[in-house]
């Protein structure tokens, strides 16, 4: 019920694939979560996908209740902190 409904077929074929894969998790705990991280990757805002301002603020208001919050289930950041000295280069006022 947490995945778009066009996400669920992606969600259903990747979910095969790792139960499939020769390297699947050996443990049942250790391949729940990877399914688990799986439907919460999937169930993510992607790039692109609209947001309406509230719903923006709604997300990062709930971020500081979310354990790991600066990744996602894959590791990659969900966000950067850059310095004001290191933001002025990047526009090229320094």
């Amino acid at each position: 019920s947490i995945l778009k409904p066009e996400r669920v077929g992606e969600f259903l074929g990747d979910m095969l694939d790792q139960l499939s894969a020769r390297d699947a998790p050996a443990s049942m705990e250790l391949l729940l979560d990877a399914l688990i991280s799986l439907m919460a990757c999937k169930a993510a805002v992607k790039m692109g996908d609209p947001l309406a301002p509230e719903e923006i603020a709604s997300l990062m208001a709930r971020r500081v209740h979310v354990e790991r919050a600066t990744n996602c289930p894959h590791g990659r950041p969900t966000s950067l902190s850059l310095s004001l000295n290191e933001l002025e280069k990047q526009f090229k006022r320094k």
